[in-house]
């Protein structure tokens, strides 16, 4: 184990962000069946950071927006449609989770039209 590694079961977090993050966590968890740790809303933002957890693993989500943060990160229709996200999920049957995703609801991206 690295000498700065905490021992816990998920040292990496990887963190996403969504113009529509209601839409995100519903399907998320309808879909790949992550389960909803923490959500904390902002009365006039409305969701500003979730925590999602699958397995031993977490996921965090949070809006798109102009902060500190979110000038350092690109949206993929920010910088001509090239992927700025990704995570590598390990499930028990990819070809039952490749079915399961034909027939539920389009994904956040799906229904942005984009």
């Amino acid at each position: 184990m690295s000498l700065y590694s905490k021992n816990t079961t998920s040292n990496l977090i990887p963190c996403l962000r969504y113009r529509d993050v209601p839409a995100a966590l519903k399907w998320l968890c309808q879909v790949f069946d992550f389960e909803q740790q923490r959500v904390i809303e902002d009365a006039q933002v409305g969701i500003i950071h979730a925590q999602l957890s699958f397995g031993s693993g977490m996921l965090m989500l949070g809006p798109v927006a102009d902060s500190e943060y979110g000038r350092q990160v690109r949206q993929p229709d920010e910088v001509g449609g090239i992927s700025t996200q990704s995570i590598y999920v390990i499930v028990t049957s990819a070809d039952a989770l490749y079915t399961c995703l034909l027939y539920t609801s389009p994904s956040p991206r799906d229904q942005r039209g984009s």
